[in-house]
């Protein structure tokens, strides 16, 4: 329905339910969620609600691509991002890129 409102509510959710961790078996949905949001102009709103809730750290790689996919830039990954979590950004951004397409 396009407000962020509600999602980052679900978001919040989603969040508090896995604390530490993305599923494996879900990270697919989380990064296609992600996209959507991106997509949706929310791309900002999902990073501020991250470092809100500490999820900024503890899901880095996720937020990273997150961030790469809202400033369009892949470039900022290879870049601007520690060495240990810039490999598995890449493939989430790719992963989100691709689905966004």
């Amino acid at each position: 329905d396009k407000n962020w409102g509600i999602a980052a509510g679900f978001w919040q959710q989603a969040f508090n339910l896995i604390n530490e961790k993305l599923p494996h078996h879900t990270q697919d949905d989380w990064q296609r969620s992600a996209a959507v949001a991106v997509r949706l102009g929310y791309g900002q709103d999902l990073l501020e609600l991250m470092e809100k809730t500490g999820h900024d750290r503890k899901f880095r790689p996720f937020y990273e691509a997150i961030k790469a996919l809202t400033l369009n830039s892949e470039d900022y990954l290879r870049t601007q991002v520690a060495a240990e979590v810039r490999e598995v950004a890449l493939v989430m951004y790719a992963f989100m890129k691709k689905y966004n397409t």
